[in-house]
């Protein structure tokens, strides 16, 4: 069993794609509508400077979806399922550099819990 996370348009035999990126407008065309586990903390400059923020805001956030059941639920099932050997390719247009993915990653993988 196996999680990795990759930049969207990644194919591999052998892994189920989840597309964890954010709703917008230019997604459409990837027919990508959004997703509710995307980070909804933007970088305000053009620059990398703030990626690391961003991603520690979102894990805060993550783990306050958590306390929502549906979401919880969801993630469970998504965790019962890599226990059980299936393989997720977590998808976000971040990648390769730092990215929001990495927190949904830890916890499926039975990381960091609530």
């Amino acid at each position: 069993m196996s999680i990795i996370v990759r930049r969207v348009g990644f194919h591999q035999e052998g892994y189920t794609n989840i597309y964890v990126g954010r709703p917008s407008s230019y997604r459409i065309e990837y027919g990508l509508n959004g997703s509710k586990l995307g980070n909804p903390f933007v970088m305000l400059t053009a620059t990398e400077s703030q990626r690391k923020t961003v991603c520690e805001m979102y894990e805060t956030y993550f783990y306050g979806l958590l306390t929502h059941k549906k979401t919880k639920e969801a993630l469970e099932r998504l965790r019962e399922r890599y226990n059980k050997g299936e393989n997720f390719a977590l998808l976000c247009f971040c990648y390769p550099r730092q990215c929001h993915a990495q927190t949904i990653k830890t916890y499926i993988e039975g990381g960091k819990n609530v």
